[in-house]
């Protein structure tokens, strides 16, 4: 359910109307925030998992290099972060694996 509704209040009202299938008393509303946080905290980190596991392994020094050099907006040049930052973007592109 988590994987594929994230919003909060439509996650509440399917765990809600679960309960009530089941005949099983709804806990107290701090109960259930705390129940649907660590659902969909578990959903996204299920996700992060599936997708990180289908990086091929010689990408990750690579992604790492481009994570830490855009952590470090320091060594541009402040008109070329403006340039970038103000810059219309482009629909990206689909290129095929080889």
């Amino acid at each position: 359910m988590c994987e594929k509704k994230r919003q909060v209040d439509r996650v509440r009202t399917e765990l809600l109307a679960h309960l009530r299938e089941e005949r099983i008393e709804p806990p107290a509303r701090d109960r259930v925030r705390r129940i649907i946080g660590t659902a969909l905290r578990q959903a996204e980190q299920t996700q992060t998992s599936r997708i990180s596991s289908r990086i091929p392994a010689a990408a990750t020094p690579r992604l790492l290099a481009l994570i830490a050099k855009s952590a470090d907006p320091g060594d541009e040049p402040e008109d070329q972060v403006t340039a970038r930052c103000s810059a219309p973007r482009r629909p990206p592109t689909w290129t095929p694996a080889r």
